[in-house]
């Protein structure tokens, strides 16, 4: 097992004796007992204290904790120090982390149903894009055996709120990509490209120092809360706002399937009740460090523009094919057929429709251009 295992007793007594045990607690009588393991798993992720992300995983884990009486236990490995967002599906995999934030973006070909929220069609509700995959993921046999497949248990599924753009100048047309070198991942590396940038996939914690040294001009695919808890203000302060084309995801906290399944019961239990309490209170969180987010951005000088009507028209009528078209190509390498990738399509756009309903997000990269016209 990859996990450190160390031994408590679990003191067990009927209803008859309460009262005795209550009595006489302090000499550490019983009238049975009985063994449990106690574990401590490696948990990884790319983010640091401070960021939603971290925060909420965290708070996810204590959870666990305490729900399982105290015989789970974390040592988390903050700002991928102990593996890289780009190695985090392996490196659960093959069990150098425990369990940890397994970022989909970074494994297209690997996880392609659980990056079809990238398609054009979906907007940034991540509300509902959490909702509709943790309801998936219990009900769709292809979205369960993507993820079988590569030997992990999705447990809480994070809502990565809208990932956009944010640059070192403002950019305030079309005009203002050509020349520029983004940091992208995934499909949207199409969008920026046909505007006349290049794009470079970086890993998000390598991207800082890209943006430091200038070797990258902007960034994308990243959240606002995310990018402010790096430290990103100090270097590309500029957002733009463009929720037609940005996507939101649900990206799972992941753990090693024979990890899990060496758990006890009750652990195993308490990784699922935690993880539903983790749907209820997270979108509400992931707002709340979207406008501390954004007034990191503003407070830095930085600015947030958005495209005029005309030009968001143009390019999403460039791209939404290519778009689409690079999610099918994603998936060549799986054995799924074109059937199953648009009966997958399908469910997930019924489900999102259902939950958005009631969904309370408001896009965050909307609301702080909002935040900067109301204060100006």
């Amino acid at each position: 097992m990859k996990v450190t295992v160390t031994r408590t007793r679990r003191w067990v007594v009927g209803a008859a004796t309460l009262g005795l045990l209550a009595a006489t607690a302090a000499c550490g009588s019983s009238s049975g007992s009985g063994d449990e393991e106690k574990v401590t798993l490696k948990f990884t992720t790319q983010y640091g204290p401070g960021s939603f992300f971290a925060d909420s995983q965290e708070r996810w884990m204590k959870d666990v904790e305490e729900l399982s009486g105290g015989t789970v236990e974390f040592r988390p490995f903050w700002s991928g120090s102990l593996v890289g967002a780009a190695e985090a599906l392996q490196g659960v995999q093959q069990g150098r982390a425990d369990l940890g934030f397994v970022a989909q973006p970074y494994f297209t070909a690997e996880l392609p149903l659980s990056n079809a929220s990238y398609l054009p069609q979906f907007d940034t509700d991540a509300a509902a894009i959490v909702q509709a995959y943790a309801e998936l993921h219990e009900t769709n046999e292809l979205l369960q055996a993507e993820w079988a497949d590569q030997n992990l248990v999705p447990l809480a599924w994070n809502p990565v709120v809208p990932m956009g753009l944010g640059s070192r100048e403002p950019i305030e047309s079309i005009d203002d990509f050509d020349g520029l070198t983004v940091r992208s991942s995934g499909s949207q590396s199409l969008g920026y490209e046909a505007m006349g940038a290049g794009t470079a996939a970086i890993a998000s914690e390598e991207t800082y120092e890209a943006l430091q040294r200038g070797t990258v001009d902007a960034w994308a695919g990243l959240t606002i809360d995310g990018t402010a808890s790096m430290g990103f203000p100090e270097v590309a302060p500029h957002l733009l706002a463009f929720p037609e084309f940005y996507s939101s995801i649900a990206t799972p906290i992941a753990i090693n399937k024979e990890t899990f399944e060496e758990l006890t019961q009750e652990q195993q239990d308490a990784m699922r009740e935690a993880s539903e309490n983790y749907h209820e209170y997270s979108i509400e969180m992931a707002m709340e460090y979207e406008e501390k987010g954004c007034q990191q951005y503003l407070a830095a000088g930085g600015s947030v523009s958005q495209l005029d009507d005309d030009e968001r028209e143009r390019w999403m009528s460039e791209v939404e094919d290519d778009m689409s078209d690079a999610w099918y190509e994603s998936t060549a390498e799986s054995s799924l057929s074109r059937e199953d990738l648009e009966s997958f399509v399908t469910d997930l756009e019924a489900a999102v429709e259902k939950f958005s309903a009631d969904s309370p997000y408001v896009d965050g990269f909307v609301a702080c251009l909002e935040a900067q016209d109301g204060s100006s």
